[in-house]
């Protein structure tokens, strides 16, 4: 639908930041099983007042694009958001008891949602599909993962260094 339309161009590349987070921060973690990076990519307590990309770049802007699709519940968008979640959950949990195999089971609970998502709203796409899957390709999306990390970095000194901070 046309609302769908407006809201998937504003919200597209949000989403694909938060999916290369979930990605290249969250999954080297669970690999390495590194408790500190795995509680910082999750948006743990842990780590104080903190909203995780995996909430503000996944899971709010698809809340929206569902909204607007009056059909989300049977394209499976509503239940890949809430399986998405529930996978975060279940590895926030797992992490903090150290049952690393949970967290790599939940880990490909939630990839595999968001494919499913990505690639439902991919194939609906009029022209370029908005999202990158996360298979066999997606490493190669590292290189601008981190040229992202680092403009994003020199932008805000740049802004601190403007505003006398």
């Amino acid at each position: 639908p046309p609302p769908v339309v407006k809201d998937l161009e504003r919200a597209a590349p949000k989403i694909q930041a938060g999916v290369d987070w979930f990605y290249f921060e969250l999954l080297p973690g669970i690999e390495k099983e590194d408790l500190g990076q795995c509680r910082k990519a999750l948006g743990s307590s842990a780590e104080g007042s903190y909203v995780s990309p995996l909430d503000s770049e996944i899971t709010f802007p698809f809340n929206q694009l569902a909204s607007a699709n009056i059909e989300a519940d049977e394209d499976g968008w509503s239940e890949d958001i809430r399986n998405f979640q529930k996978a975060v959950t279940a590895m926030s949990d797992s992490v903090g008891s150290n049952d690393w195999k949970t967290v790599k089971a939940e880990f490909k609970k939630g990839k595999d949602a968001l494919n499913h998502i990505m690639s439902n709203i991919n194939q609906r796409a009029e022209g370029a599909a908005p999202f990158q899957l996360m298979d066999d390709d997606y490493p190669a999306r590292q290189g601008a993962y981190v040229q992202g990390k680092k403009d994003m970095m020199r932008s805000r000194n740049q802004q601190a260094t403007l505003l006398g901070r």
